[in-house]
């Protein structure tokens, strides 16, 4: 059989509708093609019969996505988005992107969580995450940090967390984890959220005295 032919496709900003995504699914489900990219940034009218026909045809796929950019497509909880990339990509998360852009979606509490669920269960980790533009809340944040400190093998390599209101005890939740000597992150990326105070920025520096992965870090107002 001849080699898979590597492709970028993108279908940025030009609102497909539901019934275009079963001609993308079929695409991407019945020809040989490896995609590197498939970029669906801006196409917020998508709905969850559109992500479902998407999302289960990169499930079945041969070969795994190695970027999947759906940042600003409404791929949150109130439009049902999330639960459904947590749903489908949980039967086999190896098969899910190695680089996934979920930024500027309004991703929300019961969301978040269950991503952070789903993403400790990928084995390697994923190479990148983008979160930016997401306020979960409190909480909700807290439960997906967390879920890396009790698996730090699996936290991604890249981790953008910008303007994801991030504040006061989550800092010490990332000094946690980033203290942690099985921690994969190379990058972290949290500019835009709540200014550090002098007791927290000495316990992110601290963490990384036990650090040998991270390189590179953004922090706020630094």
């Amino acid at each position: 059989r001849n080699q898979a032919i590597s492709k970028r496709m993108s279908f940025r900003g030009i609102y497909l509708l539901d019934e275009d995504c079963s001609n993308l699914a079929a695409v991407i489900e019945n020809y040989d093609i490896r995609f590197e990219e498939i970029d669906l940034h801006g196409n917020s009218f998508i709905g969850p019969n559109g992500w479902r026909l998407i999302l289960s045809a990169l499930a079945r796929q041969r070969y795994t996505l190695q970027r999947l950019n759906a940042s600003l497509c409404r791929l949150n909880d109130a439009h049902m988005g999330i639960f459904i990339l947590t749903e489908i990509f949980s039967a086999n998360p190896n098969v899910m992107p190695d680089e996934l852009n979920l930024s500027m979606n309004e991703i929300n509490l019961e969301g978040i969580q269950l991503l952070g669920s789903l993403l400790v269960k990928r084995n390697p980790p994923v190479k990148e995450l983008d979160l930016s533009a997401n306020d979960a809340k409190l909480d909700g944040w807290r439960v997906f940090i967390n879920s890396f400190v009790s698996n730090p093998t699996k936290t991604p390599l890249d981790l953008h967390l910008r303007d994801c209101g991030i504040r006061g005890e989550l800092y010490r939740d990332l000094a946690r984890l980033v203290q942690l000597p099985t921690c994969s992150l190379e990058k972290l990326f949290l500019k835009g959220n709540a200014r550090l105070n002098s007791g927290r920025m000495n316990q992110i520096v601290d963490s990384l005295k036990f650090n040998a992965t991270l390189r590179e870090m953004s922090l706020p107002g630094v």
